[in-house]
């Protein structure tokens, strides 16, 4: 089974954080869909997602939780 193209991986990501505010740019998201992802599989993209939306909650201290 091939890798997802571009658009496949620009349809998961964006299916993935549809409810997720993002505070990246149009530009951002174009390079993340084109490079950052390139290579990666579907499973891949759902794991990426999961751990780049979790890393604000990390970053989080005790008291703030």
């Amino acid at each position: 089974m091939p890798l997802p193209d571009k658009e496949a991986r620009k349809a998961l990501i964006d299916h993935k954080l549809q409810e997720s505010k993002k505070d990246l740019s149009e530009e951002d998201m174009e390079k993340v869909y084109s490079e950052v992802t390139d290579g990666y599989s579907c499973a891949d993209l759902a794991a990426f997602v999961k751990e780049t939306a979790m890393a604000p909650v990390r970053e989080l201290t005790s008291e703030q939780l």
